[in-house]
């Protein structure tokens, strides 16, 4: 008998030791969880884009009694069904300036996906297509903004042009219940205060995620600004038109290869979606291309009912002068790895004036 079981306890034991091994190196000398080190070898640094990216920045839609709503933060199932359809079997039926497309839908039901970016062809052809899918390419659709669907077309409105397909079904248009009156104030929390106040000890509790090593972080209070920082990363509170946190992380990266669009916004998104102080719902409100680097900027949601409404910002924009945030998220990626990020600290929700 103890034969038998003498080759599993000596793997038992072996196993336990490499486990305590480990947790001696990760856990208690380096301060790492031993899984989060794990997952961050064999997981993908950032998820995919493709789905959040073709998420329209707002859904117009208008029924045959020319009621007419719009709404942020939503898709519209009718509408992808319509994508999907024309990337497999939709008939290009033409080309014609950007206008008289628009100006022909204004008496018709349609429902209109409208972008904050020019959208790639390709990248809208993986997100409701198949990979490999250049029917776009092939008819020199190749940029638009807005997406307009028909009961029997899609039309796909560039800068200066518009491309029209026949469905080869017709879909039935969803009716339009009417936009609520946006009747309530967004009012502000900040999750870096307690009661009210904003001290170093508030903000150190709720930094440590920006840290890979959250043990080695040195906090600071210095005119009037809060500093945590390591080697290689810093995160500030800045005052001024409320507050703004500034995160730059300055570790060493190989910077060959061309810039990928796709791969930094999904870097970006990944960021954001794991700040926990950002609870409310956002949306890719723009970018620029600097140099090596892309810059995302994302605007906030207010809900209220069954409705949301996009955050307005001051005319001033957020935080410093010098410095202004004119949208309540920014993102600065460079080849997968975000090297800045400033957000306004408050999160909102909507009171009823």
């Amino acid at each position: 008998m103890f034969k038998r079981l003498k080759t599993p306890l000596i793997l038992l034991l072996a196993a336990l030791a490499v486990y305590q091994t480990g947790q001696l190196w990760f856990v208690h000398l380096t301060n790492r969880n031993l899984g989060v080190f794990f997952r961050a070898m064999f997981e993908s640094p950032a998820p995919d884009g493709y789905v959040e990216l073709t998420r329209p920045m707002r859904v117009v839609a208008r029924d045959e009694n020319q009621r007419t709503r719009t709404q942020y933060g939503v898709t519209c199932q009718a509408a992808e069904e319509a994508f999907g359809q024309v990337l497999r079997r939709g008939v290009f039926t033409g080309v014609v300036a950007r206008q008289y497309a628009s100006d022909n839908l204004q008496d018709t039901a349609f429902v209109l996906y409208e972008y904050a970016v020019m959208m790639r062809a390709e990248i809208f052809a993986l997100a409701f297509g198949t990979r490999g899918n250049t029917r776009l390419l092939d008819d020199e659709v190749e940029r638009f903004d807005a997406v307009a669907v028909t009961a029997g077309s899609v039309i796909f409105l560039g800068e200066e042009y518009a491309w029209t397909y026949a469905l080869p079904e017709a879909i039935i248009l969803p009716e339009v219940q009417m936009t609520p009156s946006r009747n309530f104030v967004s009012v502000p929390y900040n999750p870096y205060a307690r009661s009210g106040e904003v001290r170093l000890d508030t903000v150190n509790a709720q930094i440590a995620h920006f840290f890979d090593n959250p043990a080695t972080r040195s906090p600071r209070f210095m005119d009037n600004i809060i500093t945590i920082s390591n080697v290689n990363t810093v995160v500030q509170l800045l005052p001024g038109n409320r507050h703004v946190l500034y995160y730059r992380c300055f570790r060493p990266f190989r910077r060959d290869g061309v810039p990928d669009f796709l791969m930094d916004f999904s870097a970006a998104l990944a960021f954001v979606n794991a700040d926990p102080n950002v609870t409310n719902d956002f949306y890719l409100a723009g970018y620029e291309a600097r140099g090596r680097t892309h810059i995302f900027s994302f605007n906030l949601l207010v809900s209220h009912g069954n409705a949301s409404f996009p955050l307005e910002a001051p005319e001033i924009g957020w935080g410093p002068s010098d410095a202004p945030l004119f949208y309540p998220i920014e993102v600065t990626v460079e080849r997968g790895h975000v090297t800045r990020y400033r957000k306004l600290a408050y999160t909102f929700h909507a009171e009823v004036g």
